[in-house]
């Protein structure tokens, strides 16, 4: 990839085919997979760049993905997903951080995807997000990755609504105090 990207920023956007290149390097069973990876990248690029802390940096080849899940957060906040784990014991569903009704399960090819026995990440960031025409219920969010509590810059409060039943589940699994640890330097949680 890193190969066709080259060629591609050392001639101008008019010259550059893709089937050509293909061909040349004899990539042309898997250009389909090349031209979607492409694709891909090209979106991330803009989106790297909407962030004007992170733009110089993002553009940089050098592994950081810190900087990278940075300029995520700064550009799609609006995709932030939390766990419910914690509160419904829904290993696999998550709510959007900004609206409560919104609900989503990880894509099945998701690298998140984790054995029942093993807890959920708290935090993703989607940069897909699918609602089927059949089922408007639930979204199904992909292209994710794991928000760490240090990354978070600003601080966050969590008014949290709980029924009966979410209160004693977040007692008896000491799910509050686990979650205030976590992110204490940087969350506020209410429950109320």
């Amino acid at each position: 990839m890193n190969e066709i990207l080259l060629i591609k920023q050392s001639v101008p956007a008019r010259a550059f085919k893709l089937t050509r290149v293909c061909e040349a390097k004899g990539l042309s069973h898997i250009k389909h997979i090349i031209g979607q990876a492409l694709s891909r990248y090209n979106t991330y690029e803009k989106t790297f760049d909407l962030s004007n802390d992170y733009r110089e940096q993002a553009q940089i080849q050098c592994g950081s993905w810190e900087l990278i899940a940075r300029s995520l957060l700064a550009g799609y906040s609006d995709n932030v997903f939390v766990s419910k784990k914690d509160l419904q014991d829904r290993t696999h569903h998550f709510l959007r951080y900004g609206n409560g009704n919104d609900i989503a399960v990880l894509d099945l090819k998701s690298t998140l995807i984790q054995p029942l026995s093993q807890p959920p990440a708290s935090l993703v960031i989607a940069r897909n997000i699918l609602y089927l025409s059949s089922v408007r219920l639930v979204a199904i969010i992909s292209f994710l990755g794991k928000i760490k509590a240090d990354w978070i810059d600003h601080d966050v409060t969590r008014d949290i609504k709980l029924n009966e039943v979410e209160e004693k589940l977040l007692k008896t699994n000491n799910g509050y105090s686990t979650a205030t640890t976590l992110f204490s330097k940087k969350c506020s949680n209410e429950i109320k």
